[in-house]
C-alpha cells in the first residue's frame, strides 16, 4: 500500500485488509483506491472466510476502483494503474513517472516473484503480468512489497528496474513456465 498526501492506492489486499483498510485509516481526507477487481476478491474471500452479508462485497469499502489502463492524477503527477494479476485476481501495478510500484507480483531477482496459491490466484496469469510489467522501458524503476533477502544477501532490499529484472529474475529462467 502507498499513500501520498490526499491518496491512499493499494496494489493488493489480504483477508484483514478487507476489513480493517478504513478501520486504520479511519475516515480519512483522502482517497482510498484499488483496482476493480477487488469484487472478485470480495466475493471469493467473502465466502471463504464466512463473512456473512454484513460484508459488502460491491467494493463500497474504496472511493474509486481503477480499471487497467485507467490514468489519474497525484496532485500534480500523473500516473497510470495496471491491472497484474496472479497473486491474487485483483493485483494491480501503478505507474508514475520512471518508476513502478509492482506490489507482490515480482520480488527481487535473485529471489523470484509472489506466490499464486491464494484464491483466485494463478501461476500462469502471474506469469503473463511479469511479461507485462518487463515490457516497461528498461531503466523503469521497481519498487516491491517484499523483500525475504534470498540466500547470500544480508540486507533488504526494495527497488530494482526492469533491465535488472529481465535477465536474472529466478522465474523467467524456469524453462517450464516460459513455455506458458
Amino acid at each position: 500500500m502507498r499513500k501520498s498526501e490526499n491518496s491512499t492506492w493499494s496494489t493488493n489486499l489480504s483477508h484483514t485488509d478487507l476489513s480493517t483498510e478504513r478501520a486504520s485509516l479511519g475516515r480519512p481526507s483522502r482517497t482510498l483506491a484499488i483496482g476493480r477487481d477487488i469484487l472478485t476478491v470480495q466475493a471469493v474471500f467473502g465466502t471463504i472466510f464466512n463473512e456473512g452479508s454484513q460484508f459488502r462485497r460491491d467494493g463500497s469499502q474504496f472511493d474509486r476502483l481503477f480499471e487497467d489502463g485507467e490514468r489519474f492524477r497525484l496532485g500534480s503527477v500523473d500516473a497510470i494503474a495496471l491491472h497484474v494479476p496472479g497473486h491474487t485476481p485483483a493485483d494491480m501495478a501503478y505507474i508514475i513517472g520512471d518508476a513502478a510500484f509492482v506490489g507482490d507480483t515480482l520480488f527481487m531477482p535473485d529471489y523470484g516473484t509472489a506466490r499464486a496459491d491464494f484464491p483466485g490466484g494463478n501461476a500462469r496469469t502471474l506469469f503473463q503480468s511479469i511479461h507485462r510489467l518487463l515490457g516497461l522501458p528498461d531503466r523503469t524503476r521497481l519498487f516491491l512489497c517484499h523483500d525475504y533477502k534470498a540466500p547470500g544477501r544480508d540486507k533488504f532490499v526494495w527497488e530494482t528496474t526492469v533491465v535488472d529484472e529481465r535477465p536474472s529474475s529466478t522465474l523467467r529462467r524456469s524453462r517450464r513456465l516460459s513455455s506458458a
